[in-house]
């Protein structure tokens, strides 16, 4: 059985759409087929704004944040912003293991990517990031949540695969992406 689902298109990328976004992942998870997300977050903020909008105790809410080390080029999580997340379940990525990041990797696979908008791109990492941070498990039905700047605007339904299993990886369904490329 096949159930049609309908991609939402958002005029322009940004945080204006991070409400509207988390509504849509929150009527995804009520088929229950999906019990994880990985939500990309630089402060913590979307992934608080996550675990507030989806609030389903059943869905396992993972938070990419930059590890340690990036701190100093991109910023850290907001430490009051993490405190209040990880009180409603929401499991911040650690240091340890180091995962692997696109903006690492270049050449054509990130290109690729970006190429269906940078929030898809970011959705489809977290994911890859999560699997390989063991916050995920590889072979999951997952949501990948991400964002061109601030805030997200792209989703994802996905069989979760770390980077070095990348053939498993398999996207089932966009949710929701910007018609505006960044």
């Amino acid at each position: 059985m096949s159930q049609n689902a309908e991609i939402v298109y958002f005029d322009r990328p940004g945080p204006e759409n991070t409400d509207e976004l988390m509504n849509l992942v929150r009527q995804r998870l009520t088929r229950g087929d999906v019990k994880h997300v990985a939500v990309a977050t630089t402060s913590g903020r979307t992934a608080l704004r996550a675990a507030q909008l989806i609030d389903n105790a059943s869905v396992q809410i993972a938070a990419i944040a930059f590890q340690r080390e990036y701190w100093g080029d991109h910023g850290k999580p907001d430490e009051q912003i993490v405190v209040e997340a990880e009180a409603r379940g929401v499991r911040f990525i650690p240091d340890k293991p180091k995962v692997r990041y696109w903006h690492e990797a270049g050449g054509e696979s990130a290109d690729t990517l970006r190429k269906f908008g940078q929030g898809i791109k970011v959705a489809l990492e977290v994911v890859m990031m999560a699997v390989e941070a063991g916050m995920i498990p590889a072979g999951a039905k997952a949501i990948g949540i991400g964002g061109s700047s601030k805030g997200a605007d792209a989703a994802v339904v996905a069989t979760a695969a770390g980077p070095d299993k990348i053939g498993e990886f398999f996207v089932h369904e966009i949710l929701a992406k910007p018609l505006v490329a960044k």
